[in-house]
């Protein structure tokens, strides 16, 4: 019975210990993991370093947002995102976290959706409970002037005006990811170091041709559903993954669909209806 008790003991100290091991990793991280974070964020992106386009925004609350009446004097984080997309919804309160706890200390953070209509995005707004002002894209032009080719993306420009983060793809740790590249800008802006509107607005770059940098949404979230659904063949690769005949007819399919109204789970209902033989009809 003593012997049994110990081991029950143990197991429970071994318990708390992990726990313990991983909240304190989760919460402190070192300086060698931010810097490694912050040193392999996705792809090298061609606006990394340099000066961040400026742009004009409608915020759905009413205000207007102009980047260079901001730049210099707070570091802003834009997040691009669409309301289909989970990747996106899976950030976003981190993100919401990240917002409330610095908003004061001299962040600014917009979320820019992708050409979506306004009042699926004030649904969006609503269901996440989102603070931070956000914004729709209704012509797609600032995702050309950013270059954005996926959801979410993320862009942190700041205090000299410059893009110091640029990540693709869903952010795993953001107080980790956004608060060393916050953290690091937030002294020069809080003594008004940072770059003034004029030299900001001097040093803009050449708008690209029209017809580079398009962010096709719908190849876009095409590809996002293939990835979300196994191939309708049976073999356990995703749809986006497979090689295969059956694949290759069902992305094609998929790509030639008009998702704009369709779910996610419609539009794969359709595909394997059409290619898998063991779905009903």
């Amino acid at each position: 019975m003593m012997k049994s008790r110990l081991i029950k003991l143990l197991v429970v100290l071994h318990v708390i210990a992990l726990a313990a091991f991983h909240y304190w990793i989760k919460k402190l991280p070192s300086q060698d993991e931010v810097a490694r974070i912050t040193r392999h964020l996705g792809k090298e992106p061609a606006l990394r370093g340099k000066i961040a386009p400026d742009l004009d925004l409608a915020i759905l609350d009413g205000r207007g947002f102009k980047l260079s009446d901001h730049v210099g004097q707070k570091v802003i984080v834009l997040n691009f995102f669409a309301t289909w997309c989970g990747p996106c919804k899976e950030e976003m309160a981190a993100f919401n976290r990240f917002y409330l706890e610095h908003k004061e200390a001299g962040l600014v953070l917009v979320g820019i959706d992708a050409s979506e209509q306004e009042d699926q995005v004030r649904d969006f707004i609503c269901q996440q409970d989102l603070k931070f002002p956000v914004a729709i894209d209704h012509d797609g032009e600032i995702q050309k002037k950013y270059q954005v080719s996926g959801y979410p993306t993320t862009v942190v420009i700041g205090a000299d005006g410059r893009v110091s983060l640029y990540q693709v793809g869903m952010i795993e740790n953001v107080p980790t990811t956004l608060g060393a590249a916050f953290l690091g800008q937030r002294n020069v802006v809080q003594h008004n170091a940072g770059i003034d509107r004029e030299a900001y607005l001097l040093a803009q770059p050449p708008v690209p041709a029209r017809e580079e940098f398009q962010s096709n949404t719908e190849l876009l979230r095409s590809h996002q559903i293939a990835q979300a659904m196994n191939c309708p063949c049976g073999c356990d690769h995703d749809l986006a993954d497979c090689t295969c005949r059956t694949a290759t007819q069902a992305k094609k399919k998929l790509r030639a669909m008009d998702l704009k109204s369709l779910s996610d789970a419609q539009a794969m209902a359709q595909i394997n209806r059409e290619f898998c033989p063991g779905t009903a009809k």
